[in-house]
């Protein structure tokens, strides 16, 4: 088991969060090899322990946890009102979730929502298809419809979007996407641009009188990659005291850029505004803000704000950030040819995870991974004898 269990003897359940193939489990580095692109999210209850992998919501209810609102009545007696269930809008998703996004300029098919900031009330989006950053959104994360428990329409942003990519792929090169780690609250992505590693990091920085949302960059040696960064409306380039800023028109404002002069230069092309990095025969640490404030504001807060990270090390497993769930299972009748035990799922739990379990596989220690419809696996511990 995952978690000590007093007696008698229970099953333990661990989750991980929203899955996407490629990317290295986190959270439980002794699951790292059998599951990929997962953070771990442990729950508890009473004589069984769970971790979570992309939790669900739980809504209050009149019918029992676990029950659907049509449970007992006749199918033919069913209408579609019956099958709406907005729970899913209640969960706990940690700070990123993997899915299909509808957003305002059309639908990004692998996208990667993720939340930014210690106030975590800015998200943005990726695409994980071509490592684009397709938009930036404030106030909630993501909002699910409530037809048949949010699966027949596509989330969508929670919030103001307040920047949209270009629709065409950031990068000069082919991408390969590698997954994602999570270290705490910060998302690591991990991918590839030709034959050059890219680690990436989005976050929000502020001072006394600026926001920023801020890309940090981890560069193999390299001969210098190209990144889009938005429409090229009006665009201005200047340097205020060692940094570069550029800005382009966006809606009513203008949405400025800023780096190091160190990072590299930007350049408009073809009505886009864009971003060479600077060549290296090393590792190459950047860090990109962008923000509506003011070019002063943006430059004092870029010669402020601390050296990029090290992203290798970020993204390194940090410690397990769920506590774990606790239930007890149930033993079948074996008078019969078989017996069915019980593993008893915790429907009430502190996430508001749905678990509408689907497909059951097993690791060689005997552990269950179970995963839901919305996209969750539990790592099931502790089946024997005793259950």
């Amino acid at each position: 088991m995952l978690a000590a269990v007093p007696e008698p003897p229970a099953l333990t359940w661990s989750a991980y969060e929203n899955v996407e193939s490629g990317a290295p489990l986190n959270s439980n580095p002794g699951y790292e090899q059998q599951f990929a692109a997962m953070n771990t999210k442990p729950l508890v209850g009473i004589g069984v322990s769970l971790l979570s992998i992309f939790l669900t919501p739980t809504l209050v209810r009149a019918q029992s946890a676990g029950e659907h609102r049509a449970a007992g009545k006749e199918v033919a007696k069913q209408a579609e009102g019956d099958w709406a269930d907005a729970r899913w809008n209640q969960t706990v998703l940690g700070n990123f979730h993997s899915s299909v996004v509808a957003m305002p300029g059309g639908s990004v098919a692998k996208g990667l929502s993720i939340r930014m900031g210690k106030e975590r009330i800015v998200s943005a989006l990726y695409d994980t298809a071509t490592a684009t950053l397709c938009g930036v959104w404030t106030d909630g994360f993501l909002k699910f419809d409530s037809a048949r428990y949010g699966l027949l329409r596509a989330p969508k942003p929670d919030g103001e979007v307040r920047f949209l990519a270009p629709s065409s792929p950031a990068w000069n090169g082919s991408v390969q996407w590698r997954g994602w780690h999570v270290s705490d609250a910060r998302v690591v992505l991990d991918y590839s641009v030709d034959k050059t590693r890219v680690l990436e990091s989005p976050w929000v920085e502020r001072a006394a009188r600026v926001t920023a949302i801020t890309r940090t960059y981890e560069f193999s040696p390299d001969g210098g990659k190209v990144l889009t960064l938005s429409q090229a409306g009006g665009v201005e380039l200047t340097s205020i005291d060692g940094v570069k800023v550029a800005s382009a028109a966006l809606r009513d404002e203008r949405l400025r850029f800023a780096a190091l002069e160190s990072a590299g230069e930007f350049f408009e092309e073809n009505g886009l505004l864009k971003l060479r990095f600077r060549a290296t025969n090393g590792i190459l640490r950047v860090k990109l803000f962008y923000t509506t404030e003011s070019a002063n504001d943006l430059a004092a807060l870029v010669k402020q704000s601390a050296p990029a990270e090290d992203l290798s090390a970020l993204a390194n497993p940090s410690a397990p950030r769920w506590t774990p769930l606790v239930t007890k299972g149930q033993r079948g009748f074996s008078s019969d040819g078989f017996a069915i035990d019980t593993l008893t799922l915790p429907y009430d739990n502190p996430w508001k995870a749905l678990l509408f379990a689907a497909g059951v596989d097993f690791l060689p220690n005997g552990d269950a991974a179970i995963c839901t419809i919305h996209g969750d696996v539990w790592l099931v511990s502790g089946i024997d004898e005793n259950l």
